[in-house]
């Protein structure tokens, strides 16, 4: 790697757009004890050693570093998930704490990792696509330390919640989809579950009168939409409302009906994706999608959690923000998002 001219300091952006990884990959590089895969750890140092990259925030002993340290547990790093790590880490940074990342890959472990972050010594936790047990919640609050969780719905006591409103976004893309006429619906679901915005979608559907709604669970990826394109474009009554989980799936989806299938999208079909990542603009898909408010979010969440520092009896807030839907080529609004 060729060290690149700059006349400011380089800084750990810098290292990350050289080493093709996500800012907070550099980050729980340099955090010790933090969850990072040894290959993406090489790149990291091979980019910091030639920008010549030095971390100015380091742990430091009790009573030295004027940062206060908050754990962050990642259960999912989809890819429009993790440009919501690196401005977790951005926003944390600016407001005088630091993030100490863990990665929990197998969301059925989350109170083991859980717990090493708690005897960490931090002062609050945020939690990203994961729910941790009530024993490990009351632990938590026997400690003192407040605890955010982002894109989680359900209720957990003591825990601040802090995501998209599900409910009504599901319940505008089913207006938009039966506006348009359509009335076989297919949610496809990316696991380990079926988020609110999916149900509420279904429930609003068939609440309308629609066929009762088919459900797919695929994982988060493109062939996740190929595989329930190719599991439901066969029969005779094919759907034609399709709200997928994320844009990945809906791509897949999209390619399959129209490849495959020789589908006209969105004659035969409208396709709601989720995300608005960068796939959904390009020019041979521009799939209509939900765009998620991901400044919003974090912002809001570490706000969340530093007003819940020192007052963690107080009830925990639980705060939903709305979404857009961005009408693109897949929906009959063929709007110019």
């Amino acid at each position: 790697m060729a060290k690149p001219f700059s006349n400011r300091r380089i800084n750990a952006g810098d290292v990350a757009k050289l080493a093709q990884v996500s800012r907070s990959a550099v980050s729980r590089t340099f955090t010790p004890g933090a969850s990072v895969a040894p290959a993406t750890r090489s790149l990291v140092l091979a980019a910091a050693k030639s920008l010549g990259y030095q971390p100015s925030r380091i742990p430091l002993p009790e009573g030295r570093s004027k940062a206060r340290p908050v754990g962050v547990i990642i259960a999912n790093m989809h890819s429009h998930f993790r440009e919501m790590s690196d401005r977790l880490d951005d926003e944390l940074t600016s407001k005088g704490l630091h993030a100490i990342f863990f990665l929990c890959s197998d969301v059925t472990r989350i109170d083991g990792v859980f717990k090493d972050v708690l005897a960490s010594h931090i002062q609050g936790m945020i939690i990203f696509s994961a729910a941790p047990s009530a024993q490990s919640m009351a632990a938590a609050q026997a400690a003192h330390v407040p605890v955010v969780i982002l894109n989680r719905g359900e209720q957990l006591k003591g825990a601040s919640l802090v995501w998209i409103d599900g409910p009504e976004l599901g319940r505008s893309v089913a207006k938009l989809m039966l506006d348009e006429g359509r009335r076989r619906p297919l949610a496809i679901a990316a696991n380990p579950g079926r988020s609110r915005e999916l149900e509420c979608f279904a429930d609003a559907m068939e609440a309308a009168g629609s066929a009762a709604c088919r459900w797919i669970d695929e994982d988060w990826q493109y062939e996740g939409g190929v595989r329930a394109a190719a599991a439901v474009l066969n029969e005779g009554d094919r759907p034609d409302a399709i709200f997928a989980a994320t844009d990945s799936l809906a791509i897949g989806f999209l390619d399959a009906a129209r490849t495959l299938h020789g589908m006209d999208v969105p004659r035969d079909m409208s396709i709601i994706g989720f995300g608005n990542t960068a796939a959904s603009h390009w020019i041979s898909h521009r799939v209509s999608t939900v765009h998620v408010p991901m400044a919003a979010l974090v912002q809001t969440a570490v706000s969340t959690l530093m007003a819940r520092i020192g007052s963690v009896g107080d009830p925990a807030p639980r705060i939903w923000l709305g979404c857009d839907i961005i009408e693109r080529d897949t929906s009959r609004g063929l709007g110019t998002g």
